[in-house]
This record gives C-alpha cells, sequence and structure tokens, in this order.
C-alpha cells in the first residue's frame, strides 16, 4: 500500500526543553495512521472489541487559571458543551469534565533560618503557583504554617468547572515546596537532578493530602486522584528554567508513592486514588512503571503518561505494562495550530494506548499551543485556532459513559452509549479527498437517524454540523475533503435485545395487583403477560415504556406474571413468573329500616381503612359524600349506624 506523509513538523513541549535547546519530535501524521491516502474504502465498526469505558475529557488550570481563574466565559467553554460568545466568535463548548488542579511549589515568607524562595530568572509570575504551606513549624492546617486565602484564581475555576458538571478533579504537583527542595528553587536543581530532599519525602506527601482534605472539607471537592510528580524523570528541570519541575528518580518516586497512599487513608480519602507518574513519553512511562515493584504498583489506582513523544514510542508497551490499571494521556500539547497534528496523535493514542481519558494541557496558550490563542502574560485573549474546532468533534461527542469500540481503522474512533442507544463515529482524513463507508452490520439494529459534523482545518469549516448520509442496511457514506475530521452520531443502535428484567415483583390488593420491576439498559419497551399457572398460557397484559403497572383483577383468584423487555433488535427473554392473589372486594350489606328502626350497613371486619359514601342519585357524575356517622366493629364486622330518610340512597365502600 502507498504510504503518503502529509507533513513534517518539529514540536517542542512546554514539559519538553533540553538545557541546550529543544527537544525535537517528528510528526508523520500519514505515516503514523497508515491509510492517509488510500482510495475509497469502508471501516467497520466492531462491537465485539470494546476497550473500556471512557471517563472524560479534561485540561491542566494551571498556567491559565492562575490568571484567568475567574472568567465564567472561558470557564464556559472548557467546561459545558453550551455555546459562548468569546471576542465576536460564538464557539461551541468543549465539554470537558476533568480539572486537573495544580499544587504550586512557590510562598512568598521568608522562614528562620532558612530564608526565602530562590526563584528561576527565567520563570514569569504567572507561572510561579502559590503553595498552601508557608513552613514546616505546625502541620495541623489550621496553624499559622497554613495560609488557605493563597491560589485564588486557579480555585476560582476548579470550582467553577464543578458548577459546570465537572466530576472529576484531580490534585498534581509539578514541583514540591521551594522549601523541600534541595537549592530552594521550585524550578529544578542546578544540574536537573533529585531535587526533593530526602528528610521530605513524606512531607511533601502529607503536603498534598492536606489540601485534598481541605478541599474536602472546605471548598466542597473531592479529589478522586492525586498525582505527586510531573514528568520526574526529565532532567530539563533546571535551576534557570521557565516554569515549576523537579527531577525525581524512578527509585525516589517508589519512596513517595507509599507514603502518599498513607497519607490519603490517614485522613479518611478512601476516594481520592494515587496516581503516578504523568512522564513526559510513552516510553518512560513504560520504564519507569516497570521498576516498580508489585507492592509499589498496588499502591497507583490510576497511571498517567504525557503525550510528548508524539508519533515515537511504543504506546502498545505502557498499555499491556499497567493492564488492570485506569490508563489516562494525562498531558498533550504541540504548536500546530491547525490541530491536524492533535488529531493525528488522539488517534494514534486511541488505536495503541486505549486511554480511558485524555487531556489537553493549557486551552488557553500562545504560538499554536493554546486551543484558543492566548498570552496569559499580558492578560490578553484572542480568537481560537483551529484545533479547537478539531478538539470539539471528540470531546463534544465521545462522552463519558460510552464505551471505545475497535474499528479497524487507525483514522477512526467508535464509541457507544448503550443506555442512549447511540453510535459515535469520528474519522480523520489527510491529504487525498475520498469516500468513506461505515459498515455497521456488526449491530443487530440500525435505526438513525444520522447526524453530521465536520471541520476542515486548511479551509473556512470550522466545527458545523452538515447534511447528514442516510443509512441503508445498516451502512452509510460520505466524502471528505483533504485534512478534514468529521463526527456521526447515529441514533437507534442496538447490540442485541435487551436481557430481561431483574427485580420482577407483584403486590397484591383489593381487586388490583401493583406489578414492577427495574428498567434494562437498551430497552425502549416492555411486554407484560399474564397468566393463571406459572407453565400455562401468558397473554399480554400491556406494551409500554414505563416499569411499572397496575393491573385491576377479580379477586380471590391467584395470577401469575411475567415481563420482557424489548428495543430494535427484537425482544429479549421472559422473566420468571411471580405470583399474587388479590382480595376481592368486601360485600357491603343493608338492613332496611322498619318502621322506625334505623338503616344498618355492615362489611367485614379484615377490610380496614375503608370509607363509606353514599348518594341519592348514582347516575354519572354521581356526586359521592363520605358517611361521616361513627363506625363500630363488634363480631368480625364494621357496622354504621343511619336514621331513616325518605326517598333512595345509595351507599359504596372506596378502597383505600
Amino acid at each position: 500500500m502507498l504510504m503518503h506523509v502529509s507533513w513534517l513538523i518539529f514540536l517542542r513541549s512546554p514539559r519538553s526543553r533540553f538545557r541546550g535547546g529543544w527537544l525535537p519530535s517528528l510528526v508523520l501524521a500519514g505515516l503514523a495512521l497508515g491509510s492517509a491516502a488510500r482510495a475509497d474504502y469502508t471501516v467497520t465498526v466492531n462491537p465485539g472489541t470494546a476497550y473500556g469505558t471512557w471517563e472524560g475529557w479534561g485540561c491542566s488550570l494551571c498556567w491559565w487559571a492562575n490568571v484567568f481563574g475567574t472568567r465564567a466565559d472561558l470557564a464556559n467553554l472548557v467546561f459545558t458543551t453550551n455555546y459562548t460568545v468569546l471576542n465576536g466568535e460564538n464557539l461551541p463548548g468543549l465539554g470537558m469534565n476533568i480539572a486537573r488542579y495544580n499544587a504550586g511549589g512557590c510562598t512568598p515568607n521568608t522562614i528562620s533560618g532558612a530564608g526565602a524562595m530562590v526563584a528561576s530568572a527565567n520563570i514569569p509570575a504567572w507561572r510561579q503557583m502559590a503553595g498552601f504551606q508557608l513552613d514546616w513549624f505546625n502541620a495541623a492546617p489550621t496553624s499559622a504554617s497554613w495560609n488557605w486565602a493563597a491560589d485564588a484564581n486557579q480555585r476560582a475555576m476548579l470550582l467553577a468547572a464543578k458548577a459546570r458538571g465537572a466530576n472529576w478533579f484531580e490534585l498534581f504537583s509539578n514541583s514540591p515546596l521551594w522549601w523541600m527542595c534541595y537549592n530552594h528553587n521550585p524550578s529544578g536543581a542546578a544540574d536537573g537532578s533529585n531535587n526533593l530532599q530526602s528528610w521530605n519525602y513524606d512531607a511533601h506527601a502529607a503536603y498534598l493530602a492536606t489540601i485534598a482534605a481541605q478541599a474536602a472539607t472546605n471548598w466542597g471537592v473531592t479529589f478522586n486522584s492525586v498525582e505527586a510528580f510531573n514528568e520526574p524523570s526529565a532532567n530539563w528541570w533546571t535551576a534557570t528554567g521557565t516554569q515549576e519541575g523537579c527531577h525525581v528518580d524512578a527509585a525516589v518516586q517508589a519512596t513517595v508513592i507509599p507514603y502518599l497512599a498513607t497519607e490519603l487513608a490517614a485522613r479518611g480519602l478512601t476516594n481520592s486514588m494515587v496516581a503516578a507518574s504523568d512522564e513526559n513519553t510513552y516510553d518512560g512511562a513504560t520504564s519507569t512503571w516497570n521498576s516498580f515493584s508489585a507492592s509499589v504498583q498496588a499502591q497507583v489506582g490510576k497511571v498517567n503518561t504525557h503525550g510528548y513523544q508524539y508519533g515515537g514510542g511504543r504506546r502498545d508497551l505502557l498499555y499491556t505494562a499497567v493492564v488492570g490499571k485506569r490508563l489516562w494521556n494525562s498531558e498533550y500539547g504541540e504548536s500546530d495550530a491547525t490541530g491536524m497534528s492533535l488529531a493525528s496523535n488522539l488517534h494514534l493514542d486511541f488505536t495503541w494506548l486505549h486511554p480511558t481519558a485524555w487531556c489537553y494541557w493549557q486551552p488557553f496558550d500562545s504560538g499554536g499551543w493554546g486551543l484558543i490563542q492566548s498570552n496569559p502574560g499580558d492578560n490578553w485573549i484572542g480568537n481560537s485556532n483551529p484545533k479547537y474546532h478539531v478538539l470539539a468533534q471528540y470531546t463534544r461527542h465521545i462522552r463519558p459513559g460510552m464505551t471505545i469500540l475497535g474499528t479497524g481503522d487507525n483514522n477512526t474512533v467508535a464509541a457507544y452509549d448503550p443506555a442512549g442507544r447511540k453510535l459515535v463515529v469520528v474519522s480523520v482524513n489527510y491529504g487525498t479527498a475520498q469516500t468513506i463507508s461505515y459498515n455497521l452490520g456488526n449491530f443487530a439494529y440500525v435505526g438513525g437517524p444520522v447526524k453530521r459534523w465536520t471541520t476542515q482545518p486548511s479551509g473556512t469549516l470550522r466545527y458545523a454540523a452538515a447534511a447528514a448520509p442516510g443509512v441503508a442496511g445498516r451502512a452509510f457514506s460520505t466524502g471528505y475533503l483533504t485534512n478534514n475530521i468529521q463526527t456521526f452520531e447515529i441514533s437507534n443502535v442496538d447490540l442485541a435485545a435487551p436481557a430481561a428484567p431483574a427485580g420482577l415483583q407483584a403486590g397484591a390488593g383489593i381487586g388490583r395487583v401493583a406489578v414492577a420491576w427495574k428498567g434494562v439498559v437498551g430497552a425502549t419497551s416492555y411486554t407484560l403477560l399474564r397468566g393463571l399457572s406459572p407453565t400455562g398460557l401468558f397473554t399480554p397484559l400491556a406494551t409500554q415504556s414505563g416499569t411499572n403497572y397496575t393491573d385491576f383483577a377479580p379477586g380471590g383468584i391467584t395470577y401469575f406474571y411475567e415481563v420482557q423487555a424489548g428495543n430494535g433488535a427484537g425482544v429479549g427473554p421472559l422473566t420468571a413468573p411471580v405470583a399474587a392473589t388479590p382480595a376481592a372486594p368486601p360485600t357491603l350489606k343493608a338492613v332496611p329500616p322498619g318502621g322506625k328502626t334505623p338503616l344498618s350497613l355492615t362489611w367485614p371486619g379484615w377490610a380496614t381503612n375503608f370509607t363509606l359514601y353514599g348518594t341519592t342519585n348514582p347516575a354519572s357524575p354521581a356526586s359521592w359524600s363520605a358517611i361521616t356517622n361513627p363506625v363500630s366493629g363488634t363480631g368480625g364486622m364494621w357496622s354504621v349506624t343511619l336514621p331513616v330518610t325518605a326517598g333512595n340512597r345509595y351507599f359504596r365502600l372506596g378502597s383505600p
């Protein structure tokens, strides 16, 4: 097959700077994906190959939220799917649900006997993230050693994210607090070596755990995961760096991780897992993970890697090495404002890494790094880059809770929502316009309709709805422009007929049976059947979308009930029958008056909580009034005595 290289660029990572220059990364988009220039072809979505439940999309809050943290419009763009106007552009919200909060390493105070923080001459103020613990004198979070008023802007954006529906919060550290560093410089050691003081391994873990506890108690935020490192094996974290960073070799990481697990548990943070290690590359993440002992690996609930190896590295080996653990690409970024590099690397991740979440580094940044062009240092925000609209094709449609499916095509990702019966397909096309067909024949039912969105970074098409193809024979086709990303949502898609409902119950009443069951994922209807024998003939009572039904039936007879769920693929199996015997309605008897003898009404004593009603005209619409005369019970019967009146009177018992 002819292999086409769409473009060749060099990218640098904000996390990946050598002391002597750039860390180059070669991105061969078409070559990496392997099918950019082939002729029209067919993608077959395979629901039999699944790669886990998607947990979501996210970003780091530092550094942009350190400047823009109080901007509600920016929170709307990042953390909702609502359209928001920014600088005259009506932009679709990205709908991210993951917020990565940075525990800063900088404080402005001087410590007796230790001096003050040593700041790199090259780090701008807006990249200095404020820390909360001023010194080591008192570990109690209510003591004067802590300043919980710090980092107001980033905290404001964290709360704004939660208010807009974000549901996964990760606490991470770029550097320990400056006074935990050997040289008191939170940008790194002079030679890029280990900079976390050995006597502060546990203190660093305790600092993070204390922030997590403070957030849970006072901010209303539970950090689902806590990460103690950021690209820790890198040697570019030096005293002259442009941001916070700290080299922490794998052996030190293996010591800190158990400390962090212990400190979280000591504060009752059982819902906060340890994440590790946010290495810069896939190969670096694999190497670090494989260096940990089984006991250290057991302390880690989630493995984080960064995506700065771009088109290189063995994503598949990392996926294999950490099998059984959550695996996230927790940070990705590059300077290609078109978004085609982003799409290329995102598809490589879906094809080989199989993460369950994916996070962009800085939504607002300069030089093409930002999804929206921005210079936080000047408090300036410009217009969206095309890559914003490229990412929207994925984040707005592949939503948390969906199952990622195999497609057999490196340029296509598919996700299925069984509850919503919706299939999402996103494909990227590179240097040759072509038609791609989608075979959905592995699904039992494909009803449609199809919705379509398209983005062409090199043209005028940003994120835009477009005319959609129709489904015929569980398949559809569409044409692609060069360098074109398209997203499809196909409704009414079923893998199979639904399972039998669970929890079928039948409760007997007076002349009625209340039947209820639990809903089944993917079901669109339920058919309730009734029989007079558990093995005899059952006849349908009702087909409905709800999960309860009241059967008004003559009392004194035992009835058996079964239910089955259905959808576009057909009806599923029947439940086992359940039985109920409704009671016959109580018989109301009247002893007619004789002369001046009053009227006496009686009914069985077992019929409690019934109300006696009377009227002079039972014809519809009758007006029945409750009889309030005293009710007495004797001889297993209830009775009411009424005075003699002229004319006919009618009475009935109202059921409870």
